[in-house]
């Protein structure tokens, strides 16, 4: 997140990592106000994610009776994080409410839309009660529009931080000038249209439903390290391939055929993310890179495309990925497929995608044996 601004005296913007300008309000109360009553709404210098700092140890969001804080958002937001700063008795309890619902914290953190990381913390009957004196953090990858927070004591505020967009979801892409195979021959990605007709693996030549890019600058790059993408060098993966460096986002992932892969799954072709390859040789996260441009295809279908030679995966639709998007790239990818918007829409790998602790084995088997990733 860059560009936070302050537009009025309840709320601002800033620029999400799609470059899209998301408005924040806070409504039901003030803007963010120190115990003294002055505005604490600060970019921080030291970390610009912060939409305001700490200079005190308690900072309040909220009305001056019942402690509670919301914020409301123009488009959805993820991995809005939650500093607490401060501790309380077992009988004062904070509530989290995410798009005007009550949200039971400890299923958030259960099914994976949310962490919860602190010493001497609790979570009860979904509920937040009897932290100790230290940071507190509440983190939440879901997708949501708008946030509250309600403190059961009247008598006293919970002092919080609210840092947007720190834990953004992995980007599922390849990079720019990645020549990709078409009807018409090789083709740079950024140059192909909706309609063209792109080779697959398994259904031949089929057409480009849709295509999507995200600039990634130099301040988000460093910013948040995992927007770096992985160098595939050329010949890397076996058979020469890929043809020339291939440039991908760290959870993009390739195709694996090799016996190595028959053996441990019964399948001698597996999909498995780039950033898990680079235990292998000439596969790495590459840290020279300035800024990237990382584009989207997408299918009827989830398909195995050729990029620089090398058997890849194009966009596969599930639910981190489309969070990965922007709310107009989602809307435009809806329109197309409305099945997808649908709460239990689950897309059908074009092959298996093994789980971490088998990916790391299958790497591991590969580097001890030196066997190529594509066995002819």
């Amino acid at each position: 997140m860059t560009g936070i601004a302050l537009t009025g005296p309840n709320g601002g913007t800033f620029l999400n990592d799609a470059g899209d300008t998301v408005t924040w309000t806070i409504s039901n109360g003030d803007i963010a106000t120190a115990p003294d009553g002055s505005s604490v709404f600060t970019p921080d210098a030291s970390n610009p994610d912060r939409i305001w700092n700490d200079r005190s140890d308690k900072y309040i969001i909220g009305t001056s009776g019942r402690r509670d804080g919301f914020l409301e958002f123009s488009q959805e937001v993820s991995g809005l994080e939650i500093a607490f700063h401060i501790s309380f008795d077992d009988n004062e309890t904070v509530h989290v409410i995410l798009d005007g619902q009550l949200v039971d914290v400890s299923d958030l953190v259960a099914s994976g839309e949310a962490t919860w990381t602190g010493s001497q913390t609790t979570i009860n009957n979904g509920f937040i009660s009897g932290m100790e004196p230290g940071r507190q953090t509440l983190v939440i990858t879901r997708p949501f529009t708008s946030i509250g927070l309600d403190h059961n004591v009247t008598q006293r505020g919970v002092g919080f931080d609210l840092i947007i967009d720190s834990a953004p979801p992995p980007v599922v892409c390849f990079s720019i000038e990645t020549m990709i195979a078409t009807s018409s021959g090789l083709e740079a990605i950024e140059n192909l249209n909706k309609g063209d007709m792109v080779l697959t693996m398994d259904h031949g030549y089929q057409k480009l439903k849709w295509l999507g890019s995200r600039k990634i600058s130099m301040v988000q790059l460093m910013s948040n390290p995992k927007l770096r993408p992985v160098r595939i060098t050329a010949g890397a993966l076996g058979q020469g391939l890929p043809e020339r460096d291939l440039l991908v986002s760290r959870q993009h992932r390739m195709l694996v055929r090799s016996h190595i892969a028959k053996r441990i799954f019964d399948q001698d072709e597996v999909l498995v993310p780039a950033i898990k390859l680079c235990e292998l040789p000439s596969i790495f996260v590459d840290e020279e890179v300035k800024e990237v441009e990382y584009f989207h295809m997408l299918f009827d279908a989830h398909e195995v495309v050729y990029a620089e030679g090398a058997p890849s995966e194009s966009l596969y639709t599930g639910p981190e990925a489309l969070k990965a998007l922007s709310v107009q790239a989602r809307e435009e990818i809806f329109a197309l497929f409305p099945e997808m918007a649908e709460p239990d829409y689950l897309p059908i790998a074009a092959r298996p995608f093994p789980a971490g602790k088998k990916q790391k084995q299958l790497v591991e088997r590969h580097k001890k044996n030196s066997r190529e990733l594509l066995f002819a």
